[in-house]
């Protein structure tokens, strides 16, 4: 599972020249993709009505079964979609799709796969574990619920955000975060005694289940 460290991301985004339509697109879309962790399909459909900029922003994705959930917004983000919605003269069309092409079209998940790439290799010279990344959509999605999970934010809030159905599908960030934790307790030395754990680890194969128990 690929995700991105704070400082790639921010290498990517920083990366944008802003100073055309195209390039503030792609700036508020990847900002957006960040905060939210929403599917890529999910952003295409991402309409006017969807956000509330009012305090507290949220915006309201319309996920897989047309299930609805709430998101927030950080203040930043919520003010670069507010502008970029204002420049275009879109604040009053609640219909409207968000996100257009070049032709005026609603974007496609392709062309946003594209956007991707092109704006990683964009920043990859400045920063180049990018480089060594396979970075899609969905590497946005994995990046903001690793980093949810280790500022300590419990799993089930994550699974309402992603807009995951149950807990199973959450078992791959917790393994990620386990092993990150597990090499910086290697790093140290214990107070007393010996702890192995890695038997642990090995002994309790359904994560869930463990972390459950504790």
């Amino acid at each position: 599972m690929e995700y991105l460290e704070i400082h790639e991301v921010k290498a990517i985004i920083e990366a944008i020249n802003r100073g055309d339509s195209i390039g503030e697109r792609d700036y508020v879309i990847l900002n957006l993709l960040y905060n939210t962790g929403a599917r890529v399909s999910e952003l295409c459909n991402l309409k006017v009505e969807h956000i509330r900029f009012e305090s507290p922003p949220i915006i309201t994705i319309v996920g897989k079964g047309q299930k609805l959930r709430h998101v927030p917004l950080w203040k930043e983000t919520s003010e670069i979609l507010y502008k970029y919605l204002r420049r275009r003269n879109m604040l009053d069309s609640p219909k409207a799709i968000v996100f257009l092409n070049s032709h005026g079209k609603p974007i496609s998940r392709f062309e946003i796969r594209y956007i991707i790439k092109r704006r990683v290799c964009g920043a990859a010279s400045k920063c180049q574990s990018l480089s060594k990344k396979r970075i899609g959509p969905h590497t946005f999605r994995h990046t903001i619920a690793m980093h949810i999970l280790q500022s300590g934010v419990d799993l089930t809030v994550i699974k309402n955000w992603l807009g995951h159905v149950n807990l199973e599908t959450m078992h791959g960030y917790i393994e990620i975060d386990l092993e990150m934790k597990r090499k910086a307790l290697a790093s140290c030395s214990p107070v007393a005694g010996s702890y192995d754990l890695d038997q642990l680890i090995k002994e309790n194969k359904d994560v869930i289940s463990w972390l459950e128990s504790l």
